[in-house]
């Protein structure tokens, strides 16, 4: 059956996905100390793997940041100019580390709509609502397929693949981009729609949704694979959970490095400059809590994962940002994907 929000799947019908942003201070997520605010930066199976202690001063600027851009949100969110709010990061420091601004992305049919430039003293962005397009390396055969190798649908379509995750039931597949298998064309049902490795079977898809692109395809009862691995193809990490809201944030104020391995453009690095970001993603229908990225990508690195790169018990290991959507290094937010429908990235790592 297919739901309100583009997802599908065949056992039950999963919840919609949410508009609006998660704040700051989500329970579990923060904690005061004497030299600063903690938070979790990296999770997995539910449980921390990593947090950092940020200024008190910049912690309560970006809480004011977000409640003002939660009033955007709710002010603009019947307007048909408006097609989301995200966030932006700017080269203001505050404690030290750079700070966030909120962005109303607006639409053709904005003609006349006044943004504020600011609300309590947090400047206001205006900006056009993108229109990232969808834009050699891992291409070839696979034993057990990692995150970033090249997959093909029937039909010629060429992509990459984000990474291995255990769906609520803990069964293991691989996910990819939904726009893939032309998610918007017809009725949109890309379920059992057939995913290849050099023209070889791979499987099919057994979940996706529209609006935060991706597809989980279950691996094919004839396919000479053996599964799928929790690696980047490339290189020697393993991916190991996702990056919190507050993670991406962290990642904003202090310019960390950020990678995208995809089939086109190999390795690639940047930097986290946006969060929250909206656009059309099908005709008239628009795409939140986006994540945008400095690193470069080409044509064929969709589906490709955006990525952090960090230890855990001395183990060199990967969190996911997003899984690529288009030209511009965006992607729909691990974390709320999580959020929404339960998948634990990577899977295979033991605490």
């Amino acid at each position: 059956m297919h739901s309100e929000n583009g997802t599908s799947r065949r056992r039950d019908v999963l919840r919609a996905v949410g508009a609006a942003g998660v704040g700051l201070t989500v329970v579990g997520d923060v904690a005061a100390t004497d030299d600063g605010v903690e938070i979790d930066t990296v999770r997995y199976r539910g449980r921390t793997l990593e947090s950092e202690i940020v200024p008190k001063a910049w912690y309560r600027h970006e809480t004011r940041v977000d409640t003002v851009a939660a009033s955007l949100r709710q002010e603009y969110q019947s307007n048909r100019g408006v097609s989301g709010v995200g966030l932006t990061s700017t080269d203001r420091t505050v404690g030290g580390r750079f700070v966030t601004r909120p962005v109303v992305y607006t639409t053709d049919e904005a003609s006349g709509l006044s943004v504020p430039s600011a609300r309590d003293g947090i400047a206001i962005e205006q900006r056009q609502t993108p229109d990232p397009e969808p834009d050699t390396c891992y291409d070839q055969d696979y034993d057990t397929v990692p995150g970033a190798a090249q997959v093909e649908n029937p039909n010629g379509g060429v992509f990459s693949a984000t990474c291995r995750v255990l769906d609520s039931y803990d069964n293991p597949r691989l996910m990819t981009c939904a726009h893939g298998f032309d998610r918007c064309q017809g009725d949109g049902d890309i379920e059992y729609d057939d995913l290849e490795q050099s023209d070889q079977d791979l499987g099919f898809v057994d979940e996706w949704s529209v609006g935060q692109d991706w597809a989980t395809v279950q691996l094919g009862y004839s396919s000479p694979v053996d599964g799928f691995d929790s690696g980047i193809a490339g290189t020697f990490r393993d991916f190991t959970g996702y990056v919190t809201r507050n993670g991406l944030k962290s990642l904003m104020s202090d310019d960390t490095t950020v990678y995208h391995n995809g089939r086109t453009t190999c390795k690639t690095e940047g930097t986290v400059t946006d969060i929250d970001v909206s656009f059309e993603i099908c005709d008239g229908a628009y795409a939140n809590n986006y994540v945008k990225t400095s690193a470069p990508t080409e044509p064929g690195d969709s589906g490709g994962p955006h990525y952090k790169q960090f230890r855990f018990n001395n183990d060199s290991l990967a969190s996911l940002i997003a899984p690529h959507y288009g030209g511009e290094s965006v992607g729909c937010a691990a974390y709320k994907i999580r959020q929404d429908h339960g998948f634990t990235f990577g899977g295979n790592y033991t605490l």
